[in-house]
């Protein structure tokens, strides 16, 4: 007897898993976080800092650093904060900015500032840019009010029920906040302050700055008094970083003089930006010169296309033939045509 087939649904279904946020402390999702990754990057920071993937349970209990954000979605806004606690605290507390929902401090005093948002932001194709260029806003603007690293990504975040950071961490908004709560701060217009443009960090900008100004030949005497090239490193600073200037320690001006004064007169004491020396490396070049032009075209220090007025590759194009001069080299130069012209024309009577 034949068995009656019964009707299969070939849709491929979803596989039951539990929720990654049932894996975080409790005392994490009291304080705003709604999603996370179900296996996130973890590390146990400084100073092995391998990089591996383990489940949700796992990082949370194991691991100092971990992964904050879900696989397809940002979770929260975290900022690196290397300035000392009473800067980044008086921000946080006593500016007009959102409370964050929770301050992460490092044992050297360094922070990772944390605003939960109630409704993550998508990141993938089917994401729509609204929100994600209203989240983009936001971090330049809150990177800028705490003075935070513009080059930190967000990818490992600092544990704050680890040991090492659970009698560190101040729990302070029990809500997450949406985009549009944090976003009411920004002034309207408001933009990223000019700054050069560069890759390194302030201290190598303006470390660079003076080096390039110091080492004009008008100026060297001067790089070697660390009065007068800290007074234009003060000044430039100033100019390029008005206040307030958050993440700058009060010495480093001076740090940057000493260094840029410790070159200048390294260079004057070896004596490689003296009259004698420039005048021996330019020699040495010409002599070069002549060495490299011998047997060329160029021997004389002259270029033969200049004197027929023709290009340069057109001359090398015809070395070693009978032609001379512009005529042969250039036909449609005495016929008064142009270049295509007189192609067209040869080929119409098959001389080409």
């Amino acid at each position: 007897m034949a068995s009656i087939s019964q009707p299969t649904d070939r849709t491929p279904r979803q596989m039951d898993l539990p929720l990654a946020i049932e894996d975080v402390p409790d005392i994490v999702r009291d304080y705003g976080l709604v999603e996370t990754h179900s296996y996130p990057w973890v590390s146990q920071g400084d100073p092995h800092w391998f990089v591996r993937r383990v489940p949700t349970a796992v990082a949370w209990e194991r691991y100092a650093e971990l992964e904050l954000h879900s696989a397809t979605a940002r979770t929260a806004l975290v900022l690196d904060c290397d300035t000392p606690p009473l800067d980044y605290l008086t921000v946080a507390l006593g500016s007009h900015l959102r409370v964050p929902n929770w301050i992460c401090s490092s044992p050297n005093g360094h922070a990772h500032v944390v605003y939960t948002l109630a409704r993550p932001v998508l990141r993938t194709e089917d994401a729509r840019r609204r929100p994600l260029k209203l989240l983009a806003r936001i971090a330049e603007f809150y990177t800028e009010a705490y003075g935070a690293d513009t080059g930190y990504v967000g990818v490992l975040t600092h544990n704050p029920t680890h040991s090492r950071y659970r009698d560190n961490t101040t729990w302070l908004r029990d809500q997450a906040w949406t985009l549009e709560e944090l976003a009411e701060p920004i002034p309207r217009g408001w933009r990223v302050p000019k700054k050069p443009a560069t890759i390194e960090g302030r201290n190598c900008t303006l470390f660079m700055a003076a080096m390039r100004y110091f080492g004009k030949r008008e100026n060297q005497d001067m790089g070697t008094d660390i009065g007068t090239v800290l007074t234009w490193i003060e000044t430039t600073f100033a100019e390029w970083y008005p206040p307030p200037q958050p993440q700058w320690h009060r010495n480093e001006n001076l740090w940057i003089a000493k260094s840029v004064t410790r070159y200048c007169r390294e260079n004057i004491r070896h004596r490689r930006l003296t009259p004698k020396f420039r005048g021996r490396q330019a020699h040495k070049g010409r002599k070069s010169g002549e060495v490299r032009r011998r047997g060329t075209p160029l021997e004389d220090g002259r270029e033969p296309w200049l004197a027929l007025g023709i290009s340069r590759p057109t001359w090398y194009r015809h070395q070693g033939t009978a032609a001379a001069t512009i005529t042969e080299l250039a036909p449609w130069e005495a016929l008064g045509i142009s270049r295509p012209t007189w192609y067209r024309r040869q080929k119409r009577q098959g001389g080409v």
